[in-house]
């Protein structure tokens, strides 16, 4: 938003002082203040509606934890690789082989993702995690080893990495985080993923029939809390 004044701007556009063009007038201290009352009670009113969880955008800092609890190296570039991410949560368990993980998961990595259509779509840039959301569950502590005391309505999100191995495969690493409405999220280091997958398959997290009943697995990969279902991840170039 530009100042208004009863001066013709042109006629500042085109006067020479002795150093050369005139500078540019700063606004009034009036407006100034405005500006900065209104920014101050924007700030508020978002942070009001969005109740205790704010919402921070910032670079990877050297030396520093990144969104998924990495140390980020200093030797780490600003910018990498883009990927398209395609990513949903599918009813049903696997079948075939798989690997089994803590929390009631199984995973596999397979060339057919089955999400048929049903996909979101993500952009992935090396060295800067991104969050997969999956939905704001009831928590209850303990349920999926260390989770930091967190109960009660909790974000879920898979925190993805991803990293160039060659021309035609990506290193991928997941981990899940929690998010509270009021408190720091916390991540599922039981459940840190770390794999080396062709360009084009797809990471597959899905629950174990042979799970405890009561297992949080479901809640994890965006099924209904004991009712078997996947979370398909296929990275594309």
């Amino acid at each position: 938003m530009s100042d208004v004044t009863d001066a013709d701007p042109r006629a500042d556009a085109g006067r020479l002082g002795e150093g050369g063009l005139m500078p540019r007038r700063s606004p009034p201290l009036s407006s100034v203040t405005l500006a900065l009352a209104l920014a101050l009670a924007l700030a508020l009113a978002v942070g009001a509606l969005a109740g205790c969880r704010g919402v921070e955008v910032r670079a990877p800092v050297p030396g520093r934890a990144d969104d998924m609890g990495r140390t980020v190296s200093p030797l780490a570039p600003d910018h990498g690789w883009i990927f398209a991410l395609e990513a949903g949560s599918i009813a049903g368990a696997l079948t075939g082989p798989s690997e089994r993980l803590a929390s009631g998961l199984r995973l596999a990595i397979r060339a057919d993702s089955g999400l048929a259509g049903s996909a979101t779509a993500h952009a992935l840039e090396e060295y800067r995690p991104s969050p997969i959301p999956i939905g704001t569950v009831r928590w209850v502590t303990g349920a999926a080893g260390p989770d930091g005391g967190v109960s009660g309505d909790v974000l879920i999100e898979w925190m993805i990495g991803v990293r160039e191995r060659g021309s035609c495969a990506v290193e991928v690493e997941l981990v899940p985080r929690l998010t509270p409405s009021c408190g720091d999220p916390v991540f599922l280091e039981n459940l840190r993923i770390r794999r080396t997958l062709a360009v084009g398959d797809a990471l597959i997290l899905s629950t174990d029939p042979a799970a405890p009943s009561g297992s949080v697995a479901g809640l994890l990969v965006g099924a209904p809390r004991g009712g078997p279902g996947r979370l398909a991840l296929r990275v594309r170039s």
